[in-house]
């Protein structure tokens, strides 16, 4: 929970109590039927207003206080559902609610013969006169607080036991990790390499208290709790609140379940491609219950002794989604009840429908006792899968809505981001945005957004009366005002959200800064050239926001990812000419963005700086953020294009043969950033060595037929001959440590066309392949190398290249795979010696 949400959420509650208050001041004077029942519930509700303020002064001192706290305010979701009741009534009794909607002539006729009524009963009135002074005397404990933890433990109804299972069992996930071995901690990162627990930190500190209580509290909730093998999907539109509806859930699973029962969760996230892999998926959930349960250790180790018969070896037998369900099925075993949260299924990419069906399998007929909870839109594909789970629909609630709109009301007109002089007002403001949200949270941010751009009371009425309907109209709208500024600033939201979509790993504030401001053909960084955070934030209202540990910006919201994409697309109502330029898509803009990292590698910065030594790297860099990224992956956007001319252009300035300083700052970066804190001697190293590594095969042919490095297709490096660093690829450095799975990662394997014809071309080049050391550290032979990695040995036996003992001895221990079966069917006379037919 988030201090500042907590202060906004009781700041929203004064809202509405001072609401009711105004209003029931009017029954009192005007209303038939106002008894002193009236009277005393006017009375209690002002104490209540009165409690509320001290209350918020109480969590503003704490605002700054570091805590640790899962739980929930469920007297904060109480005491609004309370007002809720009370406000809506007097609305609907009161004349002068009649519908806006209406014409002036409609709205005089409904009011004429309508006179203020009391619109409860005497006992009704009774009862909530109790309910109040219930409300007035729990918030009123809490005014002793000393502390966050103690005011929010106040305001929250989780009892003590829960909250010491949840700390127990942390405290035991952490215990576990610490006495794992190395080896043991090498065997869990390889099956669970990814951590959700990030993206849960993230999603309760959005969560504005007191929503969410809904679900959390109510039936359909503690029936799945209490359900062996239960089975649950909630679906909502976009901006419904899914995720951190899911973050409430988790929390509130952890605080109720018992000790002996295990429980794992997990964020698919379109941002991040490694959430969509099924493989990563069922990982992290195998890695969470492992740490759980050290029954599940022992399995695991099985698991993995099966697959790994070795350390640091290749996987002998390929680990499959489908093995990865059946030790989580067995893992299940060990406790009394399995709990498994997803959220946002939808996000899954193109291999969507098969991770929802293997999901779905993991509590398949009625003996296992995993339940399982998913969260996602209403997509078809999704519901084929799970067509035998219990459907709740997720659409944000009134009650929560109302809240999250009256909080946010008071924290901007605080802050003084909304500014509204009639008080009146915010109850109009308020209104629309419920009646307009249709369930959509993020619909309501939008345009709360877009009011406090507003500097006058009547622009405030005028954009009421004409807000965007739907979460794409509302980015329509942003996109006008951009295109109505100057070309400066269209350009900087277009590489703005370029930069944030397309970039390989998320980039921080400063390294997007330096991003934008370049431009092709840029010869220095112009630091005059740079925006600031402020203003990106002002010209991308509502499609970019600071991330919660505010060092990075993101999308706001995964639809603003989906406009930007639909753009101009058939399908599309958002076809116009002037937005079609802010479309985005990653497979458009990589070339653009390896030219534009290649440039600022290439800057005279760089080039009239000499190279001191590895030692000066923090100063090296000190001012050049954007460094570290242009260094990582320049080439991986370069990867589709490697035969662009401009590109072609650029690489070879920066790898000519005579080394300049922009080459050594750039190779001794990039290869100390992979090894960590171990230093490489590179001298000995060519510009062919990296050319190769990155499979750069038109810049090899260059470098050899243009420039006279012949010589260098067989030279021993530190880091291996060509040869070895087109077999390894940017994986040169980890290659030093002998591991040769290496190649096995996904952004290997994607580039198996540009090693292949780089290695093609250095051995038609002349490059030795038989009976030659490719590394000054290992024994391996070009044969055995492509044998371990699977890659190009079809092509070494077809040039008649010699099997070795090094490559026999790989194929031995790998005899049970279909690899070395294929292998040996490939194998003819001429790639045998008479010394080695025998063996």
């Amino acid at each position: 929970m988030d201090p500042l949400s907590l202060s906004a959420s009781i700041a929203g509650l004064i809202s509405i109590t001072d609401m009711i208050a105004g209003r029931s001041y009017t029954y009192v004077k005007e209303a038939r039927g106002a008894s002193k029942e009236v009277r005393k519930l006017l009375e209690e509700i002002t104490d209540l207003f009165g409690v509320l303020n001290s209350l918020r002064l109480v969590a503003s001192r704490y605002e700054q206080e570091q805590f640790d706290s899962t739980m929930q305010s469920q007297h904060i979701y109480t005491c609004h559902t309370l007002l809720e009741k009370i406000k809506d009534q007097l609305d609907k009794a009161d004349p002068s609610q009649v519908n806006g909607k209406k014409s002036q002539f409609h709205q005089k006729a409904s009011m004429l013969g309508r006179t203020l009524i009391w619109p409860f009963s005497s006992t009704e009135t009774k009862g909530l006169i109790a309910e109040v002074e219930k409300q007035k005397a729990t918030l009123s404990l809490a005014l002793a607080a000393d502390g966050m933890t103690t005011l929010i433990e106040a305001l929250s109804q989780q009892k003590a036991q829960g909250k010491g299972i949840a700390e127990i069992r942390e405290n035991l996930a952490e215990q576990t990790l610490s006495l794992l071995s190395s080896e043991r901690r090498r065997m869990l990162d390889t099956i669970g390499p990814y951590d959700p627990s990030g993206h849960q930190n993230i999603a309760v500190k959005l969560r504005q208290p007191g929503t969410g209580v809904w679900f959390t509290e109510g039936p359909q909730f503690k029936t799945w709790l209490g359900t062996r093998n239960a089975k649950m999907w909630l679906y909502g539109i976009p901006g419904a609140g899914k995720t951190v509806l899911t973050s409430s859930i988790i929390q509130a699973a952890n605080n109720q379940f018992e000790q002996s029962n295990g429980i794992a969760f997990f964020y698919c996230d379109y941002k991040d491609s490694r959430t969509h892999d099924p493989l990563v998926i069922l990982g992290a959930l195998i890695r969470q219950l492992t740490i759980q349960d050290t029954r599940c250790l022992a399995k695991l180790e099985d698991f993995y002794k099966h697959h790994y018969p070795a350390p640091g070896s290749q996987a002998v037998i390929p680990i499959t989604p489908e093995g990865f369900c059946e030790l989580l099925q067995s893992m299940s075993t060990c406790f009394d009840d399995v709990m498994i949260i997803i959220d946002a299924l939808d996000e899954c990419g193109s291999d969507r429908s098969h991770v929802v069906e293997l999901l779905a399998s993991l509590n398949n007929g009625g003996q296992t006792n995993i339940k399982t909870l998913f969260a996602s839109r209403l997509e078809t594909d999704i519901e084929i899968h799970l067509q035998d789970y219990e459907r709740i629909s997720i659409a944000a609630t009134s009650s929560d809505l109302k809240l999250y709109v009256a909080s946010e009301i008071e924290s901007r007109s605080r802050k003084g981001a909304l500014r509204i002089r009639n008080q009146g007002l915010k109850k109009e403001i308020a209104d629309r945005l419920v009646e307009g949200a249709e369930g959509m949270f993020r619909w309501v941010a939008c345009q709360l957004d877009y009011l406090c751009e507003l500097n006058t009371d009547k622009q405030l009425r005028k954009a009421l009366s004409s807000l965007p309907p739907t979460l794409f109209s509302t980015y329509e709208r942003i996109l006008d005002r951009v295109n109505a500024s100057n070309e400066d600033t269209q350009q900087l939201v277009q590489r703005v959200l370029t930069w944030i979509i397309c970039s390989r790993q998320p980039l921080s504030t400063k390294e997007l800064l330096q991003a934008v401001s370049i431009n092709e053909g840029d010869t220095e960084l112009d630091l005059e050239a740079m925006s600031d955070e402020e203003g990106i934030l002002k010209w991308c209202s509502s499609l970019v926001r600071k991330t919660p540990d505010g060092d990075r910006l993101e999308l706001a919201h995964f639809t603003v990812a989906e406009f930007l994409l639909a753009i101009g697309s058939k399908d599309s109502n958002t076809q116009k000419s002037s937005y079609t330029k802010y479309h985005v898509s990653p497979a458009d803009q990589d070339l653009s963005l390896a030219k534009l990292s290649l440039t600022y590698l290439l800057f005279d910065n760089f080039r009239d700086k000499d190279w001191t030594g590895e030692d000066e790297f923090d100063e090296f860099i000190e001012g050049y953020d954007f460094y570290h990224y242009a260094s990582d992956y320049w080439y991986q956007h370069a990867e589709n294009h490697r035969d662009d001319d401009v590109l072609l252009d650029l690489a070879q300035v920066l790898f000519d043969p005579s080394k300049t300083n922009n080459f050594l700052h750039w190779s001794h970066y990039w290869t100390w950033t992979i090894k960590g804190e171990e230093r490489i001697e590179l001298s000995n190293a060519s510009t062919l060595h990296f050319a190769a590594s990155l499979s750069l095969y038109a810049i090899c042919e260059w470098l050899i037929q243009e420039k006279g490095c012949e010589s260098d297709l067989d030279k021993l490096s530190s880091i291996g001959t060509p040869l070895f660093c087109a077999f390894t690829g940017d994986d040169i450095i980890l290659g030093m440590t002998g591991n040769i799975s290496i190649l096995t990662s996904p952004k290997r394997k994607s580039d198996k066309d540009g090693r292949k014809r780089t290695l093609e071309y250095l051995i038609e080049a002349g490059a030795q392949v038989n009976n030659t050391k490719l590394h000054p550290n290992h024994d391996w032979t070009a044969l055995s190398l492509a044998f371990s990695f699977d890659f190009c040995w079809d092509i070494l036996l077809e040039r008649g290249v010699l099997v070795d003992d090094m490559c026999l001895e790989k194929v031995k221990y790998q005899l049970r795979s279909d690899r070395a079966e294929k292998f040996i069917l490939g194998v003819g006379d001429k790639n045998l010696s008479d010394d080695m037919k025998p063996k």
